[in-house]
């Protein structure tokens, strides 16, 4: 008998010699009969012949272990499905297992039959379920899943009322967890993966924890203890990691982690206005044009509509270039493109917005911004990346392969 099967006999054995003593013994004696019961529900699914049901119905069972004995307050909602996770940015996560989310607040962004799609802003973290790990790359697939979800960004600042008093504080990033039935790799190995995992990425980006429900869990190390709660994680320059092996109690670490977890995540910073229209994505740039779908379509007489779009090396090249350059009020830009008076310091207080101008060859803007001989011809795209305003003239989009100007098809603008 192992070290691990020995210590788990005992505990078995006095929640035996217990239970005509009392009711309630704790958490301790119930969540090693969970454990014991997740563990025989994964092996009975192992008849399911198609692997996508065997995975749906081992996600399933971990769902509904947390709502069927009631072991999540009330205000955090459980995803019924699999679902993903939306920024006001554009850029969304991966397709994810179990989502906790605010029961009370959040709405759905898209609900399918199978999916459902959340405000970032919203989800105080996910889980992702892997059946066996059976490979390396299994494991480090749940990881880039988690991955996913953890880099986006929130759009604001949670609002808490304490004491009748209003409360403005920064909202903290979810977490993610990956967790796993049972593995056949060797423990040293799954470290490794980890590991490797971690090296490739930022500790933004790194998992709070890693569950192997029958052999233990993982957290990140900071040289002195294990840390699980995202803030202490972010912080984290070293890859280490350590290890607490399953003693008949991992689902009752796990769980009690969890609860930590969704204490600590401050949720908020919600606006609908910011998910009426989301931007366009190039890579991990967004970015939109200020005028909207008057300036985002083209149209081309032989081949109809066509979406403008900027790649991420173009949008890098505007950035880049007016990096440093000082911005101008907008509506002292067109007074100068179209030679009027640049002292109406009235109009520029009543008409604030900064813009950055890309113009590499330090132009005259009467050459960049306007058309000849058109009063009220404007040359340029205005596009807003990343929350600043650029405007980038036709002149350079043609020159630098900037913004799209011509139809991807006969290429004439």
């Amino acid at each position: 008998m192992s070290d691990n099967e020995f210590i788990v006999k005992m505990l078995e054995d006095a929640a035996e010699l217990r239970k005509g003593v009392f009711e309630f013994q704790g958490f301790e004696r119930e969540f090693l009969l969970y454990q014991e019961q997740l563990l025989r529900e994964y092996e009975k699914s192992s008849g399911l012949k198609h692997p996508g049901n065997r995975g749906d119905a081992r996600e399933d069972y971990l769902r509904n272990f947390f709502s069927a004995y009631g072991l999540i307050p009330q205000k955090y909602g459980i995803s019924s499905s699999s679902g993903r996770v939306v920024s006001s940015s554009g850029h969304h996560s991966e397709e994810l297992d179990l989502l906790f989310y605010d029961q009370s607040n959040s709405i759905s962004l898209l609900k399918y039959q199978s999916s459902e799609f959340y405000p970032v802003e919203h989800v105080h973290g996910v889980i992702q379920v892997k059946s066996c790990f059976r490979n390396k790359k299994t494991v480090k697939d749940g990881l880039r899943n988690i991955a996913s979800f953890k880099k986006l960004k929130k759009s604001g600042k949670a609002i808490q009322k304490i004491n009748g008093l209003t409360i403005e504080s920064p909202s903290t990033r979810g977490f993610g967890i990956l967790f796993a039935y049972k593995s056949s790799l060797k423990w040293l190995t799954v470290i490794n993966a980890i590991k490797e995992f971690m090296a490739e990425a930022p500790s933004t980006e790194w998992p709070n924890a890693v569950v192997i429900l029958d052999e233990g869990l993982i957290v990140p190390f900071d040289g002195s203890r294990g840390c699980f709660q995202t803030p202490d994680i972010d912080k984290l320059t070293s890859t280490e990691i350590i290890g607490r092996p399953n003693n008949g109690d991992c689902l009752l670490s796990f769980y009690s982690m969890l609860m930590e977890m969704l204490d600590n995540t401050t949720l908020g910073g919600f606006q609908l206005s910011n998910y009426i229209r989301l931007p366009l994505l190039s890579g991990d740039i967004s970015y939109n044009f200020s005028y909207g779908p008057f300036a985002e379509v083209g149209n081309c007489e032989k081949h109809g509509q066509y979406l403008r779009e900027i790649s991420q090396e173009a949008l890098k090249k505007i950035i880049d270039t007016c990096d440093g350059q000082d911005t101008i009020n907008w509506i002292k830009a067109l007074d100068i493109a179209y030679g009027r008076p640049d002292d109406n310091i009235e109009a520029y207080e009543r008409q604030p917005g900064e813009v950055h101008i890309y113009n590499p060859d330090d132009e005259e803007l009467k050459d960049i911004l306007v058309f000849p001989n058109e009063p009220h011809g404007l040359a340029y795209d205005s596009v807003s990346i990343e929350g600043k305003t650029y405007w980038v003239p036709y002149a350079y989009s043609i020159r630098d392969n900037l913004v799209v100007i011509e139809c991807p098809k006969c290429k004439k603008a």
